[in-house]
């Protein structure tokens, strides 16, 4: 199986979808969309996703990560997430169909959505060390090495590496 991803390698949301998809082995074909030159408003992103009806764009609301699946176009990352797991992963390991399990995976994907990403965004400086936060520090080791298989480095640490790149020069101006 291979999927159309439309992705920006900075963006955390996209780079999540990436790993995820490594991990569960669903194969993208990656259209890169760079959002910062306004790709997300170009025909190529725009372009209608079913001939028979014209006005029904890929993404009208232009974000990304964006999938199209066999003709199925789903954005919202985290909605990808669920989606790939439900349709491709090999077991409900990372997406429970006990209900008690599956509230505290979607308990997590809410708070990441609605409180965590966006105070990370509002509250913190990129480049900043966490090495002197023991707890955070061993955090951050167990998940860089939980997530190696799936890309923690060529996918996460060098779109996070851009991502910082671009803070930092705006920054300056």
């Amino acid at each position: 199986m291979t999927i159309d991803i439309y992705f920006f390698p900075p963006s955390p949301p996209c780079r999540a979808v990436m790993m995820l998809g490594r991990y569960i082995g669903v194969h993208f074909n990656v259209k890169t969309v760079n959002v910062l030159k306004g790709d997300q408003f170009k025909p190529s992103f725009k372009k209608p996703i079913l001939k028979l009806i014209q006005s029904l764009q890929l993404n009208p609301q232009h974000t990304i990560p964006t999938i199209e699946d066999n003709g199925f176009v789903l954005w919202e990352s985290r909605s990808i997430m669920v989606y790939l797991v439900m349709k491709y992963a090999k077991n409900d390991s990372l997406y429970p169909k006990d209900p008690e399990k599956r509230g505290l995976v979607e308990q997590r994907l809410y708070f990441d959505m609605g409180t965590l990403f966006h105070n990370i965004g509002s509250y913190y400086a990129v480049g900043f060390d966490i090495g002197r936060y023991d707890n955070v520090a061993q955090w951050y080791e167990r998940c860089k090495n939980a997530m190696s298989k799936c890309g923690f480095e060529d996918v996460n640490e060098a779109g996070a590496n851009i991502f910082g790149g671009f803070y930092k020069a705006n920054l300056k101006s």
